[in-house]
């Protein structure tokens, strides 16, 4: 079985658009042709580099946010206790 990494990003199964200049239906029926004509595995791979991708910026955001939270909590003032 050959290895999804083995190939170059050109080579990936997942659709990608053809053309900038084709209209929203052209490009639409290109996608339905791609997905109907594509075999079993190159579906199973495509939707593992989703998956993987999704989770890749699932953690980038939550560091994102972890770090302006921790930023924002170390810059307030607090304003003075009047006695």
């Amino acid at each position: 079985m050959e290895s999804p990494r083995s190939g170059s990003d050109s080579e990936s199964p997942c659709w990608k658009k053809k053309s900038a200049e084709e209209g929203l239906l052209a490009g639409v029926k290109d996608h339905v042709d791609q997905f109907v004509h594509t075999s079993v595995e190159q579906h199973r791979i495509c939707l593992k580099k989703t998956i993987r991708g999704l989770s890749d910026f699932v953690k980038l955001h939550k560091s994102r946010t972890i770090n302006r939270s921790s930023a924002s909590k170390e810059t307030r003032i607090e304003p003075p206790v009047e006695f």
